[in-house]
């Protein structure tokens, strides 16, 4: 009688608290929400947001052309790439009422919130309705996740990506080996989703692979060596047609990787080894090159950047993992999904590109004539209101800066040089303006490099060089200065 009591009155109970904890989920999910809808415009360029957006400009005039101006599949080196959000965003910009950028961190705050709702469903579904709730939390609280949401056209995309697949291989784990039509779908759409966000989104094949591992070896000790394979390739065969949905989001959203069935493996040995011009950064007092950082670089950053409880669970989680592996207490499915995430956990990285941030007003000396004069930069708060910026002069005219002109404040004044400045109207002849990275950091000046009259040439055409000066990446191609003419017009810029 008391254990039917007791089993009566622990239900409700234990209902209550998933209940409750969903709800809560939810109210985390709306607020973040909320708070981003009313905040995106506040932050600012990324190192490779107007890059992004004429690499965008040409996915969508390739696909408007019938695939005859090609020229995004030799763009810099973002064919490479894929452009599904950049294209999303540009396609966003033509319907809603916003400027391209503030298009650009509103569809990145969408898809953080995105993000988040997977991470608290896969965290629910492995640990439970309380371990789906401080996932979310923890995540949504973390800086590095919430702030590159906005502005970081890349990883933050890629990253949602992994987290649905991640979700699929999961759920294939928990229904092996007779996966449901909605655990193929989320595969195939992670898969073409991550991949084609990046070459790197194939490492998931490596985790599934190792992953599992403890559910093969089980399947063999309880169903025999041939049955295990008969499964095996009858799992195979059932999520045929996800990964032949997977394939063609990538070539969606990735048109370069399927022009050649060898692409996405020349752009895996691209990316296997350090593919741009190596630049310099402070670390431990001294500027080291980034190729030959010491081993203790990775660890520091992760302290840095990370909050503490996030490290402390990180941690434990993976020396759980390979307590658990070995005893036998824990199913062979909890296994593998243990190790998958594990894995999964271990490959992420640490990047911070440079963000913009406020800077007082700086001084940069102009020695055109002889004589040094003083200019005045002030850069985020003509940002902030959809301006570009302007080295205000005391007399006619200005010079406009490029919007992608960004560094981290930290930036050494010999660190790297950034994108040309934008024509300036004092002169009628179009010239070029380059400024160093370091012209943004604390108390710092820079000079203005001027090209001798009438040698400029239209930012984005053949001749102008490489698109991303001193990033050793590739010149853009032929008729690209057109998209970027377009982009000129939407961003405000005039050209003379």
């Amino acid at each position: 009688m008391s254990a039917i009591t007791t089993s009566a009155l622990d239900t409700p109970v234990r209902r209550s608290v998933e209940r409750t904890c969903d709800d809560l989920a939810i109210l985390v999910l709306a607020v973040v929400t909320i708070v981003a809808s009313l905040t995106f415009r506040d932050y600012g360029l990324g190192w490779d947001d107007y890059t992004h957006a004429e690499y965008a400009d040409l996915l969508l005039r390739m696909y408007g052309s019938g695939f005859r101006d090609t020229g995004a599949l030799s763009f810099a080196n973002l064919y490479m790439y894929g452009g599904g959000f950049d294209m999303a965003a540009a396609l966003l910009h033509k319907l809603i009422p916003l400027e391209l950028f503030e298009t650009r961190r509103l569809l990145g705050a969408v898809v953080g919130v995105i993000g988040l709702a997977v991470t608290w469903r896969l965290g629910r579904r492995v640990g439970g309705p309380i371990a789906g709730l401080a996932t979310l939390l923890l995540l949504a609280l973390c800086p590095i996740f919430y702030g590159h949401m906005f502005m970081n056209p890349k990883d933050a995309p890629f990253a949602v990506a992994m987290i649905i697949l991640m979700m699929g291989l999961v759920r294939l784990a928990e229904e092996y080996p007779s996966p449901s039509p909605r655990t193929i779908l989320i595969i195939g759409l992670g898969a073409g989703l991550s991949i084609g966000s990046r070459i790197l989104g194939g490492l998931a094949l490596v985790y599934a692979l190792i992953g599992f591992i403890p559910l093969f070896l089980e399947e063999i000790r309880t169903q025999g060596a041939r049955e295990a394979f008969r499964r095996f390739v009858h799992v195979l065969h059932v999520l045929m047609p996800g990964l032949v949905l997977g394939y063609l989001i990538m070539g969606l959203i990735w048109p370069w990787s399927i022009i050649d069935v060898a692409n996405p493996f020349r752009a895996l040995t691209y990316f296997s080894h350090f593919f741009e011009k190596p630049w310099k950064e402070l670390f431990d007092g001294a500027l080291v090159s980034v190729p030959d950082m010491p081993w203790s670089y990775l660890p520091t950053l992760f302290a840095l950047q990370l909050p503490e409880v996030l490290l402390t669970l990180t941690i434990a989680g993976v020396v759980g993992t390979f307590v658990v592996l070995p005893h036998g207490d824990a199913t062979a499915r909890r296994k593998t999904i243990l190790l998958m995430l594990t894995l999964a956990a271990g490959r992420c990285h640490g990047e911070a590109p440079g963000a913009l941030q406020r800077h007082p007003a700086l001084r940069l000396p102009d020695s055109a004539d002889g004589r040094a004069r003083r200019r005045r930069f002030r850069l985020g708060d003509e940002l902030d209101e959809g301006q570009s910026a302007k080295l205000a002069t005391p007399g006619a005219g200005g010079f406009r800066v490029r919007p992608v002109a960004a560094a981290r404040r930290d930036d050494p004044p010999a660190s790297l040089s950034v994108h040309p400045l934008q024509p300036h109207r004092r002169h009628r002849a179009y010239r070029r303006q380059s400024v160093h990275a370091g012209l943004l950091g604390p108390r710092a000046e820079a000079g203005l490099r001027r090209p001798a009259r009438g040698t400029g040439r239209a930012p984005g055409s053949a001749a102008a060089g490489p698109q991303m000066e001193g990033r050793g990446v590739r010149a853009a191609a032929p008729g690209a200065g057109r998209a970027r003419t377009r982009l000129h017009h939407r961003l405000g810029f005039q050209r003379r």
